[in-house]
């Protein structure tokens, strides 16, 4: 019999891209899994609607907006309670491929060691362009880097490969992974949680792997304001702090002392050209979010 996999999206205000990605994984090729909606604290009608639209799929209310992070652990430990032999994070602004759960099931028989595997993101409104295809942890910068992003998306001969970094957006991992190292860092709320928790599945031993032959497409920040928004600002600039501060013994000291030094600059810059701008909250956010980094401390609770 298949593995069950356990497929976790996660609802915050954006009820109509959640049932658009539930649809489109009621027509996979795979046999054996269960789809999890966390409905994460919306202050509107969404609980009500998924609701409405939910046959077999779980849905769970959270009383609060718990992040991505917080919001996915409550999935996983609902995974884990039924029995779950894989968990796949999925973001509810998705459209899968029929066949892409299959391949990334088939993708841990690679090897033993092999602990999470993502797929290849391309962008929804524009299918033939390539988000990500697979990518790695740029230690030097705390940062992670998408291997052809942007790129079009053309026929040519793609392996399974091993890799430092998979995206949250669709992150499959297997329950050993978790019952070792733990679920998501809550205290990230948003971003870098991912990057958070490739970097201690590999401290572990455990091998990340991109698989290519599975392939969805991802509408691209549609519940955090955009790339640019404040609330993006904020958060991915205190998290880069805390990422730093939770992982600074992976580079050498003069190389931190460069990070620091480069990483204070262009935050100072960035700040000082939205306010030429007329951009004040978006500065406010950056201004705020290093700060904030900085004070954490690098004990992260794990669920």
């Amino acid at each position: 019999m298949s593995k069950l996999v356990y497929v976790i999206l996660v609802n915050f205000k954006t009820s109509s891209d959640t049932i658009e990605c539930i649809k489109s994984l009621r027509s996979i090729d795979y046999d054996n899994y269960k789809v999890i909606v966390v409905e994460n604290g919306s202050n509107d009608n969404s609980y009500e609607i998924l609701r409405d639209n939910c046959n077999d799929e779980i849905l769970i209310k959270s009383k609060e907006n718990l992040g991505f992070a917080g919001g996915n652990n409550l999935g996983i430990e609902k995974a884990l309670e039924d029995g779950a032999e894989y968990v796949l994070l999925l973001n509810n602004d998705t459209i899968v491929e029929k066949d892409f759960l299959s391949e990334l099931v088939n993708s841990f028989n690679y090897d033993e060691k092999v602990g999470i595997v993502g797929c290849k993101i391309n962008y929804y409104n524009n299918p033939n362009i390539i988000n990500y295809a697979g990518g790695e942890i740029v230690w030097n910068k705390f940062t992670t880097r998408f291997f052809d992003c942007d790129k079009e998306d053309v026929d040519k001969t793609e392996e399974l490969k091993e890799i430092t970094f998979v995206s949250g957006c669709a992150m499959m991992i297997s329950t050993k992974v978790i019952k070792e190292i733990g679920a998501l860092d809550h205290s990230y709320f948003m971003y870098y949680e991912d990057t958070d928790y490739c970097a201690r599945a590999i401290e572990k031993g455990f091998k990340l792997m991109y698989q290519p032959s599975s392939k969805i497409y991802h509408k691209i920040s549609s519940s955090s304001g955009g790339d640019l928004s404040p609330f993006v600002l904020y958060w991915s600039t205190k998290n880069r702090q805390k990422f730093r501060r939770k992982f600074s013994k992976k580079i050498s000291w003069w190389r931190l002392i460069y990070f620091d030094i480069f990483n204070f600059i262009s935050r100072g810059m960035r700040v000082i050209i939205y306010l030429i701008k007329g951009e004040k909250e978006k500065a406010k956010s950056i201004a705020k979010g290093y700060m904030d980094g900085l004070k954490e401390g690098i004990n992260s609770e794990n669920i």
